[in-house]
This record gives C-alpha cells, sequence and structure tokens, in this order.
C-alpha cells in the first residue's frame, strides 16, 4: 500500500502475525541531492517519526498484526514543522486503514 502527502509518501506492508511489530525504514533519493541535505532529510524524518510513534505502535498491538513501512522523500529543502505535518498525516492515514478488534482504539 502507498499512502501520499505533499512532500513525502510512506509505503508499507501489513502483516497478520502473532506477533505485534513496526519496522520503519527512511528513504531520501539519491536524485534529490548531495550527500548532506539527503542526511539531513532523514534525520528529519526520523525525529519526526520518533515523536509520533506512539500513533501507530498502540492500534497496531491491540490488534496484533506487525506493520513494515518505509518513509519516501520527494524533496530534501523542509523545515521540520512541514515534515512533521506530513509524518502526522500520514500515520492518521494508516492507522485509519488498520484493521481493528475493538472500537476506539485511535
Amino acid at each position: 500500500h502507498i499512502v501520499r502527502e505533499e512532500y513525502i509518501d510512506l509505503r508499507f506492508k501489513i502483516i497478520d502475525d502473532s506477533s505485534f511489530g513496526c519496522l520503519m525504514g527512511f528513504i531520501v533519493k539519491k536524485s534529490l541531492g548531495k550527500a548532506h541535505k539527503r542526511n539531513r532529510m532523514k534525520r528529519l524524518l526520523k525525529e519526526a517519526y520518533r515523536l509520533n510513534q506512539h500513533m501507530l505502535s498502540k492500534p497496531l498491538e491491540n490488534a496484533k498484526i506487525t506493520f513494515h513501512g518505509a518513509f519516501m522523500a520527494k524533496v530534501v529543502d523542509m523545515n521540520f514543522e512541514k515534515v512533521e505535518q506530513n509524518v502526522i498525516a500520514l500515520l492518521e492515514q494508516v492507522r485509519d486503514q488498520l484493521p481493528t478488534t475493538s472500537a476506539g482504539n485511535s
């Protein structure tokens, strides 16, 4: 599955497994810029996800499913606020697509 925002995409796969878990990757293509800009973008993506990972971890644990995903940047010249807004919007979209075992676990 792919969910898209203005500057970032999130590709993911939901695996029905008895154990729950979440693996996340962070991808910035070489064609987007020099190494120091790509590395900065990866750091921003990682920090935005770290601060907001709770949006996925609790629903995944309740549903007992495994989640594998990767954030893919479309640009490298962004401030943290825009990165975080895009990451939050993507996590909300994914959370709404997750199968739930009981109501009200958002």
